[in-house]
């Protein structure tokens, strides 16, 4: 699997005094280099349009969706059943140390903030009420029918920009490149501080309002063509863009498991295309989808890392947005900042070597996975062929997110 590498520059948002610049720097400097746990996040410097195979089947968590119906924005589209993957974002860290610091940048908390936008991407879209699953991964090799691919532009705690593009399973990019902007309110923090909210709640939205224009026009035509297949009957009915998407996902996972389908997919560049449809109520197929269910419960034990760090790094961070908002405001004691990140970097020197050991049982026989988020996921990725050959039965292979 291929990717291209995207370089990003960040800009400075906020001008301050020579002698308040060299305090924050400082100051910030010293104090989120504690935040070493961002380590487990590697994955994020290189994001590609070449996206991998699909997962099946939504969590329980993201199946009931909503459980407050006043919160859902949109009513649901008639589009097959779809997952979006939201990677963590790429940081946009320069790497040269000179210019993360004329550019104001510090790069572990560059990369919590990778980590906490796209579950707030994430929040925002699933009130949109239109996928059937929502995850966050560490990359784009995970399975899904739609990946919604971003960096960090610009971040300062009083603006903030983000670049993104959506992109289906076939590698097909529904959009250029765009980039959205938003400045928080001056008294946000004494108006909002207490509350769940968060400044930068209509630049998410506006992003997940995005990805929903995208996804009702794709909808029109999937309609459309639902009706044209009617007209003409089965023998000249032809699949839409969304049910080819869908089906990409799935055969693109197959191409990977098993020889069997090595030809069921062309590569034309960075996209896919389907050269043909398996029989999907074969003995093989089944064991396609019994692993595939099984790479679902793995990834969803990666992505509650994530969320664990982001719950855990929350009081912290959003200290750290009002204190910083604005820039040239003077700044609390250096003490009260230190002992505020203190928290960041006791957790930081439990997690960054090593996280929570997955154990994966292939038929009675345990393998243990250790070491990071990405080194996890590697071992997994590696023994996929393995666990299709020991999946007899749906039972074959269990993940247990933990030793005991």
């Amino acid at each position: 699997m291929s990717y291209r590498g995207i370089t990003y520059r960040l800009i400075l948002g906020t001008k301050a005094g020579a002698r308040q610049r060299a305090c924050l720097i400082g100051t910030y400097r010293y104090v989120w280099k504690l935040v070493a746990i961002i380590a487990l996040i590697g994955s994020v410097g290189a994001l590609g349009m070449r996206v991998g195979p699909r997962l099946e089947g939504p969590s329980p968590e993201d199946a009931q969706g909503i459980q407050d119906p006043s919160e859902v924005l949109k009513p649901r589209l008639t589009i097959p059943s779809m997952r979006l993957a939201i990677p963590v974002l790429n940081p946009g860290i320069p790497k040269s140390t000179e210019k993360q610091e004329n550019e104001g940048i510090w790069p572990e908390l560059r990369n919590a903030e990778a980590v906490r936008i796209a579950f707030k991407m994430k929040d925002w879209i699933t009130r949109y009420n239109q996928f059937d699953s929502i995850i966050v991964s560490a990359d784009v090799s995970v399975s899904a029918d739609l990946f919604l691919v971003a960096r960090i532009v610009q971040s300062n705690s009083e603006v903030m920009s983000l670049a993104y593009q959506i992109v289906d399973a076939r590698g097909v990019i529904w959009s250029e490149e765009r980039t959205k902007t938003y400045r928080a309110e001056a008294g946000w923090h004494e108006r909002y501080g207490k509350t769940d909210k968060d400044p930068f709640d209509p630049l998410y939205q506006e992003i997940a309002e995005e990805v929903y224009r995208e996804l009702a026009n794709k909808s029109s035509s999937h309609i459309n063509q639902l009706k044209r297949n009617e007209f003409v009957g089965p023998r000249l009915s032809r699949r839409s863009d969304l049910e080819l998407i869908t089906i990409t996902r799935d055969l693109a996972f197959a191409k990977y498991v098993s020889p069997e389908y090595h030809d069921c997919l062309k590569n034309d560049g960075n996209r896919l295309k389907i050269e043909y449809m398996p029989e999907f109520t074969s003995e093989s197929w089944s064991r396609i989808m019994s692993v595939m269910t099984r790479e679902e419960d793995f990834v969803r034990v990666i992505e509650k890392y994530y969320r664990e760090f982001v719950t855990k790094i929350e009081p912290d961070y959003r200290t750290w947005q009002q204190d910083a908002f604005p820039i040239a405001r003077k700044l609390r004691i250096e003490e009260d900042k230190r002992e505020v990140l203190t928290e960041i970097n006791n957790l930081g020197s439990r997690l960054h070597t090593t996280i929570t050991p997955t154990r994966v049982d292939v038929n009675g026989k345990v393998v243990t996975l250790t070491g990071s988020v990405q080194s996890q996921f590697a071992a997994w990725r590696s023994m996929i062929i393995d666990i299709y050959e020991a999946s007899k039965s749906s039972n074959a292979v269990k993940i247990i997110s933990a030793d005991p």
